[in-house]
């Protein structure tokens, strides 16, 4: 499962960041003042950062921890910054989902 959610995770952060490029280009350009774009570029990297460290982890406890952790961050600060940018919710959604996913896996192991 833990090389499945780090595989996940590195192909959605690059759907992602895309995704948040337009996202800003549009805000840019409409002059809305919302922040959607900026806080999905974020969670792309958030998304990267911690789909590598899964994938490293080699079922080190400390790495998934670090990575349900930075899920969790990704998750909420997605949730909170997503604006008119509806699909953000979807993608802090999933990363709520693996940090949940990591969670268990973690108490697997102990």
């Amino acid at each position: 499962m833990k090389k499945t959610i780090g595989i996940l995770s590195i192909i959605i952060s690059v759907i992602v960041g895309f995704q948040s490029l337009m996202a800003g280009l549009a805000n840019t350009l409409s002059n809305n003042g919302e922040t959607g774009g900026s806080v999905g570029i974020l969670l792309s990297f958030i998304l990267l950062t911690a789909g590598v460290v899964v994938l490293a982890s080699k079922g080190a406890k400390g790495m998934l921890t670090f990575s349900t952790v930075f899920y969790l961050l990704g998750g909420l600060l997605g949730f909170i910054g997503a604006g008119s940018y509806k699909d953000l919710v979807i993608w802090s959604a999933i990363s709520l989902l693996f940090a949940v996913l990591l969670f268990f896996q973690i108490r697997k192991i102990a």
